[in-house]
């Protein structure tokens, strides 16, 4: 079975108003997605859908936790994730769409929201993944590969080969 059918909502057949939708989204969302990026996660994403004449809106909530190394000590930690996000469906003919409008054709039936989730998590997951501070404001980080980090950082090798450089004089 298709991984990604489940993120196809039908709403020709729904009832003006609002109506909710349902997504756990695990490392098998990604692995469809064809994701570059490996990510596990254990993700609930609810959807909730405003139905009117000629428009839709989808307001998503996504919360959950992504397992991630840590760009400092490299420990595995639990990243929680938490956002919401909202987006208008306009049913039209008009091809361009934009951050906040979808247009989809009068005679779609239904809406593909994997590659929104899809985009809404990647957009959300931060660019520099460390440990977050504990309660004390103090780093969760582990200390002993921290300290074995600082120990290295200062350590100087030298290079004989390129030391013969430093001496050249350049004529301006």
């Amino acid at each position: 079975m298709n991984e990604l059918i489940k993120y196809k909502v039908p709403f020709l057949g729904l009832n003006l108003g609002e109506h909710i939708f349902q997504f756990h989204i695990t490392k098998k969302f990604f692995d469809s997605m064809q994701s570059l990026e490996e990510i596990d996660c254990d993700l609930m994403v609810n959807m909730l859908l405003n139905k009117q004449p000629l428009l839709m809106t989808l307001s998503f909530h996504t919360q959950g936790i992504i397992k991630f190394d840590c760009d400092l000590c490299l420990d595995k930690f639990d990243y929680n994730l938490d956002f919401k996000h909202d987006l208008i469906v306009k049913i039209g003919n008009k091809d361009t769409n934009n951050d906040d409008f979808i247009f989809i054709s009068p005679t779609e039936y239904e809406i593909d929201v994997s590659q929104i989730i899809f985009e809404d998590i990647i957009l959300n997951i931060p660019i520099r993944k460390v440990h977050q501070n504990d309660k004390k404001g103090n780093p969760s980080c582990n200390k002993e590969q921290l300290d074995l980090l600082e120990k290295f950082k200062n350590h100087k090798t030298q290079n004989s080969n390129w030391d013969a450089l430093k001496d050249i004089k350049f004529e301006n």
